[in-house]
């Protein structure tokens, strides 16, 4: 029989930093472990809209690393511990979902409340891995969480890229510095670190806690330096001059539209476009509506065309034009007809675009449509006519838009659709393009190069450094982001973390960015990811006016000309590759115990 070792013996954990495992101490009760689920939950809400005590962001993962190191041999039951006080932070934070999904959102609720149980049940089986022995442990939980947290935005379910550990971060540049080096994800890995940093030294004071968090500083400023060294005077020309139109259709109205509130809404749009137009006594660059804010139906020239040729009329139901009927095309061909006369800068409109459009008779003067794709996209109107150009949103919203993995199967989908949320229709197709609209800006004849991600895709990174960068070469001097947030009814802090998000794709890829916002929150951010004007209150409509500088020379970050989204793969990557390792090494052993016939005795 071998001779036991008294610093580490049967079933503990070996020390991470060389000393007695049992130095660590015991494992934690149940009521310690509920208790680090709810300080991290607290943490994180803090952190966040509506309170917006961003520096605790820093400390928000010191809790999940404290119950890894202390969770013992009964990980699962550990992790189980931790994510139970956060399903109600998550129905405290997500509960705008339930205006859209009632059976859904606690569903939704539930399934984000399972990440910090996750890493504190996968980090605890890694910190008793032998091939990790010498890894620090709270390297090892950082790291843990930063791949699940880039698997959680990424893929799962379609990805949710909201409520990163580091978002909260963007309000001190000296921090948010280093996501034009590593991103989003990077920066969130580095917030990650500091909390882990402070979570294991509370738990294993013996060892040397400063080392760490002077060695995290260091790293984190470097990057902040390397990424540049902030925001430095404005250059003074060219600006392109922006005329934002925020409507405050609810999107409760906007899902069954009426033929009549259809076009009073149309009216009120034209008239915020007008009052935008001639603010300030100089007409703006250009005009921005709002996601699918157009009520007239498809947009685009071909459908246009097949509506006219079929002679589909709308049929008012109430009100003092009750029964009168309207030619379908009308709202478009007025639209044409003010920004060519009244208007006279190009728009952009977010509207539905229907391909192959073609109706079938029925019986009773009725027609059935029909259609080969429905997409959700944004329309240049320039000289009294609609532009054949046109950019489709490429990545469709989870559950709002399309049914993650459901969406091969119609049926299927349709199926889910109509028990978690009856009455939606979830029929749009993805774009294929990644459209660059060219601007005249300011009486020098220069011109501005727009891209613009819609509503959700404004907070996907790989998203929105496709659109701005061709490889090295950016190709994009302003983002447009046009979005319908009206979803989010009265609950403005999902509008403020939407805000914070999009934020975020500023300083990654050195670029401002306009905010077209239904029930807003609209807003001018520069490529820092400060806001420099806000537009009108959330829940009304109303216009904004601004210049916005286009820096004379298109200056690529290194994030989005070479690393993009390196640091989230890479935390992924090794994350996978730890499990494996312990799972390899725990094999061995096991075939090791069994060959050895001390091993019985």
């Amino acid at each position: 029989m071998r001779a036991s070792d008294p610093n580490n013996p049967p079933g503990a954990a070996p020390d991470r930093e060389g000393g007695d495992p049992r130095r660590c101490g015991r494992p934690a009760s149940a009521r310690a472990l509920l208790s680090c689920g709810l300080l991290h939950g607290a943490l994180t809400a803090l952190s966040i809209a509506p309170f917006g005590l961003w520096p605790l962001a820093l400390l928000a993962l010191a809790p999940l690393a404290w119950a890894a190191d202390r969770a013992g041999p009964r990980r699962t039951r550990a992790g189980l511990l931790v994510s139970t006080p956060m399903l109600g932070v998550w129905l405290w934070e997500q509960r705008w979902v339930a205006d859209v999904t009632a059976p859904g959102y606690p569903l939704f609720a539930l399934y984000l409340s399972i990440y910090p149980g996750l890493c504190v049940a996968l980090s605890a089986w890694l910190l008793g891995a032998r091939p990790l022995r010498r890894t620090p442990a709270w390297l090892i939980v950082a790291t843990t969480w930063s791949g699940l947290e880039f698997a959680r935005g990424e893929w799962v379910l379609g990805g949710y890229a909201w409520y990163l550990t580091g978002h909260p971060l963007i309000e001190w540049p000296a921090l948010a510095g280093a996501g034009r080096v590593v991103g989003a994800y990077g920066v969130s890995a580095l917030a990650a670190c500091v909390g882990a940093a402070c979570g294991s030294a509370l738990s294993r004071p013996h060892g040397r806690p400063l080392v760490s968090l002077a060695a995290i500083a260091a790293a984190w400023l470097g990057l902040s330096a390397l990424g540049g060294l902030g925001p430095g005077p404005r250059d003074p020309a060219p600006a392109l001059r922006v005329g934002v139109v925020q409507t405050s259709v609810p999107q409760d109205n906007k899902n069954g539209w009426s033929v009549e509130r259809r076009i009073s809404d149309f009216r009120r749009f034209l008239e915020l476009s007008r009052a935008a137009a001639a603010n300030a006594g100089e007409r703006p660059d250009v005009v921005i509506w709002p996601e699918t804010m157009y009520p007239g139906g498809p947009l685009n020239p071909d459908a246009i065309e097949a509506l006219d040729r079929a002679g589909i009329v709308w049929r008012i139901e109430s009100g003092e034009l009750a029964n009168e009927r309207i030619p379908a095309t009308q709202l478009a061909t007025l639209l044409r007809q003010v920004q060519a006369s009244d208007v006279v800068a190009p728009m952009l409109v977010g509207a539905t675009a229907l391909e192959g459009l073609a109706f079938e008779p029925l019986d009773g003067g009725r027609v059935r449509e029909r259609n080969t794709a429905r997409r959700n996209s944004v329309f240049l109107l320039r000289d009294g006519r609609i532009e054949t150009e046109r950019y489709d949103k490429r990545v469709l919203t989870p559950m709002g838009e399309v049914i993650p993995l459901a969406w091969r199967w119609p049926a299927v989908q349709r199926w889910i659709v109509g028990l978690g949320a009856p009455g939606m229709d979830l029929d749009l197709r993805p774009g294929e393009l990644d459209t660059v609209f060219t601007i005249p800006a300011g009486p020098a004849g220069a011109s501005a190069r727009l891209v613009t991600p819609i509503c959700s895709e404004a907070t996907n990174p790989w998203r929105c450094r496709a659109l701005a960068y061709a490889g090295a070469i950016r190709r994009a001097d302003v983002l447009v982001n046009l979005s319908n947030d009206g979803w989010f009814g009265r609950v403005n802090a999902g509008r403020e973390h939407h805000l914070l998000a999009a934020r975020w794709r500023c300083v990654e890829l050195g670029i401002p960015m306009v905010r077209a916002v239904n029930t807003g929150l609209s807003a001018v951010i520069d490529p820092w990811g400060r806001i420099v004007r806000s537009g009108p209150e959330p829940n009304t409509d109303g216009v904004m006016v601004v210049d916005v500088p286009i820096p004379s020379v298109a200056a690529a970050t290194i994030y989005g000309a070479r690393v993009g989204d390196a640091t989230g793969w890479a935390s992924f990557g090794l994350t996978v590759a730890g499990l494996v390792m312990t799972i390899c090494s725990g094999r061995a052993a096991t075939r090791d115990n069994t060959s050895d016939p001390g091993s019985l005795s």
